[in-house]
This record gives structure tokens, C-alpha cells and sequence, in this order.
């Protein structure tokens, strides 16, 4: 897979934090929404819209400029629908 260089290392920067907040909701769904809110919740300070894109840390779906994680086995999420 390659990696788009610029979005990729966006989505890549705050991966250990964004895996950290959802943690303890693992096997649980949770809309985008909800994703995002518990991550800044746990991270006021990192602007979440850029970081916590669930897309981006996905098993089974990505985005352009993906994280490293995604379609991995350590990717954080899976889309669900």
C-alpha cells in the first residue's frame, strides 16, 4: 500500500494517543462523533478533527492518508456499516 506522504503522517502522529482513549471501549460501536468526542475529551489540546479520523485507523476501510495501522492487524478500529 503506499502511503500518501503528507496526510499519512498527519493521521500517523497522535496514533498511540487515539489507540489510548478508545481503549477502554474496545468492541463497543460508537459513531464518528462519539470517536472524536472521547478523543478530545482525553486530549484537549490536539485538535481532533485532523487526529481522530476513525477511517484513518481502520482494518477494513481508509481514507487517503491513511494512518500506518490502517487495513493491519493494529489498526485501533473496524468499520462496522
Amino acid at each position: 500500500m503506499t502511503h500518501s506522504s503528507g496526510w499519512s503522517k498527519v493521521a500517523s502522529r497522535y496514533h498511540s494517543e487515539f489507540k489510548k482513549s478508545m481503549a477502554k471501549y474496545k468492541d463497543k460501536e460508537k459513531s464518528t462523533s462519539e470517536i472524536q468526542k472521547i478523543f478530545k475529551s482525553a486530549y484537549p489540546n490536539i485538535d481532533e478533527r485532523f487526529y481522530a479520523m476513525p477511517t484513518d485507523h481502520c482494518n477494513n476501510h481508509t481514507n487517503k492518508g491513511e494512518c500506518d495501522c490502517a487495513l493491519k492487524n493494529n489498526a485501533i478500529f473496524e468499520k462496522v456499516r
